[in-house]
């Protein structure tokens, strides 16, 4: 089973190699720009080929091998490529896929041998090609598939050693075989003049023939022999044209891998114990609290704690590097799936992508893909307009959609920009009967209501009311939070916050009617103090005045139930800030910052939205985690 998930990881990286070069080969504008990219696929689709032939996935192999071979075709083809080629080659890819994921039982998928037909009807080859030195040596294709690496070196070695290529082809009859010429007596007859390298049998309908490709003296090829077709193929250069060169496969394995495969879930044992120390290292500074020792005698193990304090951090750090992965893991998928997309809508897109190599941890990245989907298709559905009314509206006919990666300390800022109509305020108010009056963040509570859809009809890319609702939710699962920037008639842009890992956080540790709560710092742009007297109560419910504007003001206490009396007369207050969105979260102090580490919470009798799970202090106490852009999304119900 270990081996298993090994082959399907190392088989996916490679089917998204293979995508990404694909959609590359495809928007190349030239044949000399072509070449690399048709270079790599091969050597993807090589290696695909090898690991599914140890796991005797035939049908796999089959397509490999047939991608091989019409990649060969193409990169001796001056002309530009149809994009019916990059479509089979693609659909090839989907299906390898299919046939991966489902390699316990070894399925034989009917689109298996459709992607094949497919492929094979777009040209039919004359004869395959492969380097051999600073040359190309031209074997007709029913012969070249099946040549190996080995058989290639041996070619090249025979090139350089001074020696010719054959082939040599023998139909078998009945009125040859009563002269005694048979496949056996072609075989003796051609080895006794060089070296046999392959053997093919041919079948053409009932017709049954043989080819042998043969390596021979330059100057002393084989006799003529009745019954058998001989063509020479290539005779060897000049020495001074054919230097050494490296063979691919000694390429590689000379290439020494410093990268080692681990599984997350080691990666979470190693995160779980970091966070049991720093859980313990807590405990450690409020024994030394409570001990009562004398400055003197209290000043070394202080020091120590300290230097253990700092090597914690640099441990925790150095863990959350190891699980951290590019964002090019979720990006890399979208060329495809816009390209997919745009095929079936009216509207002509470009796809622009920035901060693909921005790391986040690997846990956010296998949970990221489904609200980023829905995002990309929504813009596709709902943002972009037709070529036409584009024209209309002064604006290029091909619209922009652009996904871009920011870290912003402890957290990452991801947007789906496009340049369409915008959100249109006025349908959604219409849709809910609250009226044209509506901000942006106000339509996107309503956007992301189970079942709202402003279409009467539902398409298959959106109007079943499902997509909002699944992202809010997948984004508040990953302790993040989704805003919106709407530029009505110019585009809207999406975005989402979430923090790099989900493990061990630095969070500002609060106090209410004397208990303690967690809050995740980078939830909070700034903590301040606030004298009662300078709060303003009006019908709508209280502000204070922050940077020459009014701050609306939450009172965690009412949030949580706790009673008002024995409040600070300066309590302080966490800002939050989230697009337009300003918010201050009243609470009776902030005792200090510290590393939590998160445990969810199980126990459904316990959960609320707002709540981010719970963490253990110290000295021995749990204190709950706020999540504070929960308690921003419901601020106006409180």
């Amino acid at each position: 089973m270990e081996f298993l998930e090994e082959f399907t990881q190392e088989a996916e990286e490679l089917l998204g190699l293979i995508n990404k070069q694909l959609l590359g080969v495809a928007e190349a504008s030239s044949a000399s720009a072509r070449q690399p990219l048709l270079q790599e696929l091969l050597r993807a689709f090589h290696t695909l080929k090898g690991l599914v032939g140890m796991m005797g996935l035939e049908p796999a192999g089959e397509i490999c091998h047939a991608c091989e071979s019409a990649l060969n075709r193409v990169r001796k083809q001056p002309q530009g490529l149809e994009s019916r080629w990059v479509d089979s080659m693609l659909e090839c890819s989907r299906v390898l896929g299919r046939l991966i994921h489902a390699l316990p039982e070894r399925p034989g998928l009917p689109e298996a041998r459709a992607s094949l037909e497919r492929l094979h009807s777009l040209d039919q080859p004359q004869h395959w090609a492969a380097p051999v030195g600073q040359m190309e040596l031209s074997v007709p294709e029913e012969v070249g598939r099946h040549l190996q690496e080995d058989d290639w070196s041996r070619i090249h070695q025979a090139l350089q050693d001074g020696l010719s290529i054959g082939l040599a082809y023998f139909s078998p009859t009945p009125e040859l075989a009563a002269r005694d010429l048979n496949v056996n007596r072609v075989r003796e007859h051609l080895l006794a003049s060089g070296d046999l390298l392959k053997a093919v049998p041919l079948i053409e309908g009932s017709r049954v023939r043989f080819a042998f490709l043969c390596l021979f003296p330059a100057h002393l090829p084989p006799q003529a022999l009745e019954g058998v077709d001989w063509e020479v193929l290539d005779t060897p250069p000049a020495a001074e044209a054919m230097p050494a060169r490296e063979h691919p496969l000694e390429e590689i394995a000379r290439a020494v891998s410093n990268t080692v495969r681990v599984e997350v879930s080691r990666l979470d044992e190693i995160m779980r114990l970091v966070g049991e120390l720093v859980v313990s290292r807590w405990r450690l500074e409020n024994a030394l609290d409570s001990a009562g020792l004398e400055d003197n005698r209290q000043a070394p193990i202080r020091d120590s704690a300290a230097r253990i304090e700092r090597q914690l951090r640099e441990l925790r750090q150095a863990v959350t590097r190891a699980r951290m992965v590019p964002l090019s893991e979720v990006f890399g998928r979208m060329p495809l799936a816009v390209r997919d997309l745009a095929r079936s809508s009216p509207c002509q897109v470009r796809l622009e992508m920035d901060g693909e190599e921005t790391q986040v941890d690997k846990v956010l990245v296998e949970r990221l893909l489904d609200p980023l989907l829905h995002l990309v298709r929504n813009a596709l559905a709902h943002g972009l307009e037709s070529p036409e009314e584009r024209e209309r509206a002064g604006k290029n006919p091909v619209g922009t959609l652009r996904l871009s990666a920011q870290p912003q300390g402890d957290s990452i800022r991801i947007e789906v920009c496009d340049d369409g109509r915008g959100l249109d305020l006025e349908a959604i108010g219409r849709a809910t009967g609250v009226g044209s009056s509506l901000e942006a963040n106000r339509a996107l509570d309503i956007l992301c209501r189970p079942g709202f859809s402003t279409r009467r009809e539902a398409a298959r890319d959106a109007g079943r009311g499902v997509g909002m609702d699944v992202v809010r939710t997948a984004v508040a699962e990953m302790g993040g939070h989704l805003g919106v920037e709407n530029r009505p008639g110019q585009g809207c842009t999406f975005w989402m916050r979430l923090p790099l890992t989900l493990t061990i956080v630095d969070s500002f540790l609060v106090s209410l009617a004397g208990e303690r709560y967690a809050v995740a710092r980078d939830a909070v742009t700034e903590v301040v103090e606030i004298p009662l007297q300078d709060i303003q109560r009006h019908p709508g419910g209280e502000l204070v005045t922050w940077r020459g504007g009014a701050l609306p003001l939450v009172r965690l206490r009412q949030v949580l139930g706790s009673a008002p009396q024995g409040e600070p007369e300066n309590p302080h207050a966490l800002v939050y800030s989230a697009g337009t969105q300003r918010l201050a979260f009243v609470v009776d102090r902030v005792v200090g910052l510290r590393e939590v580490v998160v445990r969810p919470l199980a126990d459904p009798l316990l959960a609320r939205p707002w709540l981010g799970g719970a963490t253990e202090l110290g000295d021995g106490s749990v204190a709950l985690i706020l999540d504070l852009p929960q308690l921003a999304r419901q601020g106006a119900r409180l």
